[in-house]
C-alpha cells in the first residue's frame, strides 16, 4: 500500500470536497463496448453513469446524494452490520454534503474508507490535523489544495485501459 493523493483541506469543507478532490481512473474510464461502432466515441464516463458512492468514517457511513442518478450502496454494508451486532457497532447514514470535516470525529493515522463505482475502494488517513500556519495559503478559495501525488506510474492493462495490469 502506497500513498497516492495528499490534500490540505479547511475544517469548513464538507464532506464531499474531499470527495470531488480524490481522483481515480476508474471514474474516468469509457465504460460501454465500443466493438459495433468503433468510430462512435462515448461521450459519458463511468462517473457519470455511476455516480453513487460513500465514505465510512468513524462508525457513520456518508451517501453523496447529490446526482438524482445515485442510489444507496451502502445499504448492504449497512444490513451486514445490522446482522452482526456482536461483531460490530451498529453503523449510521448520514448525508455527506451535510456534514463538514469539523464536525467528524476522527483519529489521526487511522484509515477510513471511501467507495464508489460499486466496488472501487480507496483508504482515507487523516494525517494532521492543526491550525492554520502563517506560511499555510489563507486565501481559503485554493483549499482543497493538493500537498502531494505519487510519484510511482501504474501500470495499465493494454486490453481494457482501465485496471491496473496484472502479470501472469
Amino acid at each position: 500500500m502506497s500513498l497516492d493523493q495528499e490534500f490540505r483541506f479547511l475544517g469548513k469543507q464538507n464532506l464531499v470536497d474531499v470527495r470531488d478532490a480524490i481522483v481515480c481512473p476508474a471514474d474516468c474510464a469509457i465504460p460501454p463496448d465500443v466493438s459495433e461502432f468503433p468510430d462512435r466515441i462515448p461521450t459519458t464516463s463511468a462517473s457519470e453513469l455511476w455516480p453513487s458512492n460513500y465514505m465510512y468514517i468513524g462508525g457513520v457511513v456518508y451517501n453523496d446524494t447529490r446526482s438524482d442518478k445515485a442510489v444507496d450502496i451502502s445499504k448492504e454494508v449497512l444490513d451486514w452490520a445490522k446482522q452482526r451486532p456482536n461483531v460490530m457497532a451498529p453503523l449510521r447514514s448520514a448525508d455527506m454534503q451535510d456534514h463538514r470535516l469539523l464536525d467528524l470525529k476522527v483519529r489521526v493515522g487511522l484509515p477510513y474508507l471511501y467507495v464508489h463505482q460499486g466496488n472501487c475502494e480507496h483508504m482515507i488517513v487523516f494525517s494532521c490535523i492543526r491550525l492554520l500556519h502563517p506560511e499555510d495559503t489563507w486565501d481559503v478559495s485554493r483549499y482543497p489544495i493538493v500537498s502531494d501525488i505519487s510519484r510511482s506510474r501504474r501500470k495499465i492493462c493494454i486490453v481494457c485501459h482501465t485496471y491496473t495490469a496484472r502479470y501472469a
